[in-house]
Order: structure tokens, then C-alpha cells, then sequence
């Protein structure tokens, strides 16, 4: 596993850890809160509109080219209450298990230097 204050990456904005198809978003009942409340949408407004719900767990749902809904005109409408899986983005324990794991990544996210 790498350190990921070892690692550098700042955040280029590309959206293209938003735009890939067949990715998961996975929530929290208080991020789903926390995203509800910056759209003045009630939680079971939002979860109708904006949810799906797997193994018990829910996700944002995609557009159908492939996109998370929450990403508009270049960017996330919901930046600043976006959920923790974004949040930590790229130091998921997948693409820092190895060194050729964080370069793969790498070749997506132009955020990584």
C-alpha cells in the first residue's frame, strides 16, 4: 500500500472521475441529507429523483451516456456536500495498493502528478 502523503495529486476539476460508465456512487443516509438539503429537495424527494437502491445500500444513479447525475456544465452541482467517495478520490485502497495501480489511475485523472 502506498502513502498517500507520498503521493502527489491536486484536483484538476477534469470531471473524468464523474463521466465513466458503470461506476457506483455509493451514499450515506447523512450525505443523502446533506445533498437534499443544498437542492431544497426533501430526502424522499431526492431519493426519488436522484437514488437507486443496491444490496441495501444506496447510489447515485448515471445519466445514460454514462455520467453521474450530480455532474453539470463541466463540473459537480454538488461540489461542496459531494459524498465521501468522491471526496476520496483518487486514495481509494485499489489505486494505491501498488505503484502500477496508481499509475493506471493516473492515465484517467489528470489531476495526478
Amino acid at each position: 500500500m502506498l502513502n498517500k502523503d507520498t503521493l502527489k495529486f491536486a484536483c484538476a476539476r477534469c470531471g473524468n472521475c464523474c463521466t465513466f460508465k458503470g461506476g457506483y456512487v455509493w451514499v450515506s443516509i447523512n450525505e443523502i441529507r446533506e445533498m437534499a438539503r443544498k437542492l431544497r429537495l426533501s430526502k424522499n424527494d431526492f431519493g426519488r429523483k436522484y437514488l437507486r437502491k443496491l444490496n441495501g445500500q444506496y447510489s447515485l444513479i448515471e445519466k445514460s451516456d454514462g455520467p453521474c447525475i450530480m455532474y453539470k456544465d463541466g463540473g459537480c452541482s454538488l461540489y461542496d456536500v459531494r459524498p465521501k467517495q468522491c471526496r476520496d478520490f483518487p486514495y481509494w485502497p485499489e489505486n494505491i495498493s501498488s505503484k502500477e495501480a496508481w499509475e493506471r489511475v493516473g492515465k484517467m485523472c489528470k489531476g495526478i502528478l
